[in-house]
C-alpha cells in the first residue's frame, strides 16, 4: 500500500504517524503524572492521619475517670463563670429542669447582646471541648446586632442530662 503512494504522500503519512505517538505519549505521561500527584497526596493525607489518631489516643488515654456528675447549682455557677471568663454577661438567663426516664436534664436559656464572633466562638468550643461545664449547646441563634459593626445577639440554650440517684 506506501508502494502506491507519492513521496510527498509518505512524508506527510510519517510525520502524521509520529505526531499522533507523540500526542499520545503525551497524554500516557500526563496520565501517569497526575495518578502520582494523587498517590502521593493520599499517602501524606493517611500519614497525617495515622498522626492524628495517634495523637487523640494519647488525649483519651489522659482523660480522668468519670467524676459525679454536677448539681443544678454548680451546673448554673459553672455556667456563669465560665462567661465571666470570657468577658460575657447574659442579659436574660433562665434556668429549668426536665425529667426523663432515669434521667434529668438542667436546661439553661440564655441571651447575650453585642457578643464579637471571636468571644462567643472561644466560649462555645469551652462548653464542648473544654470540659468545665460537661454540657452541650442544644439550640443557638445568632443575630447582627449593630450593621456594619460585627458584634452579635445570642440566643444559646445549653442542657445537662444526669442520671438519677438510685
Amino acid at each position: 500500500m506506501l508502494d502506491k503512494l507519492e513521496p510527498r504522500e509518505k512524508v506527510l503519512l510519517i510525520a502524521g504517524a509520529i505526531l499522533i505517538a507523540v500526542v499520545g505519549l503525551f497524554v500516557i505521561g500526563r496520565t501517569v503524572s497526575r495518578m502520582r500527584e494523587k498517590v502521593s497526596e493520599n499517602v501524606a493525607a493517611r500519614r497525617a492521619a495515622v498522626q492524628q489518631m495517634i495523637r487523640l489516643q494519647g488525649n483519651i488515654n489522659g482523660l480522668k475517670a468519670p467524676t459525679t456528675p454536677p448539681n443544678r447549682s454548680q451546673f448554673v455557677a459553672n455556667v456563669n463563670n465560665l462567661l465571666s471568663q470570657y468577658g460575657l454577661n447574659a442579659s436574660a438567663f433562665n434556668e429549668k429542669e426536665k425529667s426523663a426516664p432515669g434521667r434529668t436534664i438542667y436546661v439553661i436559656s440564655m441571651t447575650l447582646r453585642s457578643v464579637s464572633l471571636e468571644a462567643l466562638l472561644k466560649y462555645l468550643h469551652a462548653v464542648e471541648y473544654g470540659r468545665r461545664v460537661p454540657a452541650t449547646v442544644e439550640n443557638i441563634r445568632i443575630n447582627r446586632a449593630v450593621s456594619g459593626k460585627e458584634v452579635y445577639d445570642i440566643n444559646l440554650t445549653l442542657s445537662l442530662s444526669v442520671p438519677n440517684p438510685k
